[in-house]
């Protein structure tokens, strides 16, 4: 008996062992879990710095994605190009550059990044190219956390002084969208030069309130220390039908990077709405992008004058301004209605430029969207901020051109109308990743 006893209590204990092992077994398990998961909400922590400042495209908040700004240069031996990536922190894992689908002069390698704690930035030296030659590919990031950016498209195009022409054309990631670099005219640059034109897969920054990324955001990275062309070159962006919702185009502006204030700069540019596109002339290299603006504007490049509802007695020059017709003493032009496309909090100031000969007049009303007068001949950088928005949605606008000799006319050059920007809007920047 007694050694069945002990037999007994043996079995007993063996088993409470067995129970013990198990439930620390489970208990390890559920904290590799926990671990798991709170380096993978510490790595969205760290994103969320960057994407929380962003929506995703239809404008509602989405959840934090992996958006690092991508941005390449070209070395000046045409071998190689620096890769880096900011915006993100230092990752967790490990990040790769990849390099897909080139074309001749290149070829397909992955690298892996070295995070930089002084920069904040991931970096990169893709090898192998041939020096001379124009390359397209795609270069997207992976790492060994599972995140993963698009695969997004660049062109490297080999620039010389005398290369009579060059367009560098690039698809955005928002779909129908391009940016196309026209350097049309020899001695553009001053030596041989590559240029490396990309998407940056994200933004290097937010925008001021008020206005919203159309377009994404590109990237012309020459080598060496160049920082702007001789010669003028033509930036065209392309929007399709990727423009945010209720946007008007000629609310439409080019912004660019300032990289010493770290903020973007309100440039501007020239609609054609009927090609769906904008262009800005420049000579400097840098960081651009489409973005739509708290302004209306109409600078009546377009032959078709998609701004203007009713024409009098006017025409359009081939210079893009608005004179009187051959033989005319008087006309009008009036633009289309124009509506605040983002949240506004009041109607802000209305300029125009003209040139007003001698014996010729032009007067500038403000309408409502019934053809009512409610200012008369309104100054340059008038206030209109107490016109109710809740009374006057929206506004007209109306040029009456008058002159004493049909020779003589007052020329209209453009117009715009501001409005203020609620406090509670909130930025609106597209992040067009993958996360898996």
């Amino acid at each position: 008996m007694m050694k069945q006893g002990i037999l007994s209590e043996l079995r007993n204990c063996n088993r409470q062992r067995w129970e013990l092992a198990i439930f620390v077994a489970g208990l390890l398990v559920v904290l590799g879990v926990f671990i798991r998961l709170g380096n993978e909400c510490a790595i969205t922590t760290v994103n969320s710095v960057y994407a929380s400042k962003s929506t995703l495209p239809n404008n509602d908040v989405g959840s934090l994605a992996f958006a690092p700004f991508l941005n390449m240069a070209p070395s000046s031996d045409g071998t190689e190009i620096r890769v880096s990536a900011a915006g993100v922190g230092a990752l967790g894992g490990t990040l790769f550059a990849n390099f897909l689908d080139i074309g001749p002069g290149g070829r397909k390698h992955s690298y892996t990044m070295t995070y930089s704690d002084t920069a904040q930035t991931y970096f990169a030296t893709a090898v192998g190219f041939t020096p001379g030659m124009d390359i397209t590919g795609t270069v997207g990031l992976t790492t060994t956390l599972g995140l993963e950016t698009a695969e997004i498209q660049f062109q490297r195009a080999f620039v010389t002084p005398l290369t009579p022409q060059v367009d560098i054309a690039v698809e955005g990631q928002m779909g129908g969208e391009t940016l196309t670099v026209a350097m049309p005219n020899i001695g553009t640059v001053p030596a041989d030069t590559y240029l490396v034109v990309m998407a940056t897969n994200a933004p290097p920054g937010p925008l001021p309130s008020g206005y919203r990324f159309a377009s994404s955001t590109y990237a012309i990275n020459p080598s060496g220390s160049l920082t702007e062309t001789e010669r003028l070159m033509t930036l065209r962006f392309t929007y399709g039908q990727t423009l945010p919702a209720g946007v008007d185009p000629h609310t439409l502006a080019v912004v660019g990077w300032n990289r010493t204030d770290l903020t973007w700069e309100v440039l501007g540019g020239d609609l054609f709405a009927q090609d769906q596109a904008l262009e800005y002339v420049t000579k400097r290299f840098g960081i651009y992008a489409l973005a739509a603006t708290p302004t209306w504007r109409d600078s009546f490049n377009e032959r078709e004058l998609t701004g203007v509802s009713v024409q009098t007695n006017t025409r359009r020059r081939s210079d893009g301004t608005i004179v009187l017709d051959s033989g005319a003493t008087s006309g009008a032009l009036t633009s289309i209605p124009i509506t605040p496309t983002t949240d506004a909090a009041s109607w802000g100031t209305l300029h125009f430029s003209a040139t007003i000969p001698l014996g010729a007049d032009l007067r500038i009303d403000v309408l409502d969207i019934n053809d009512q007068v409610l200012r008369v001949n309104v100054a340059d950088g008038a206030d209109l901020s107490d016109l109710p928005l809740v009374d006057y949605p929206s506004l007209k606008l109306r040029a009456t051109l008058t002159t004493a000799q049909a020779e003589v006319s007052p020329e209209l050059r453009s117009w715009q109308v501001s409005w203020a920007p609620s406090e509670q809007q909130q930025n609106s920047t597209y992040l067009p990743l993958v996360v898996r």
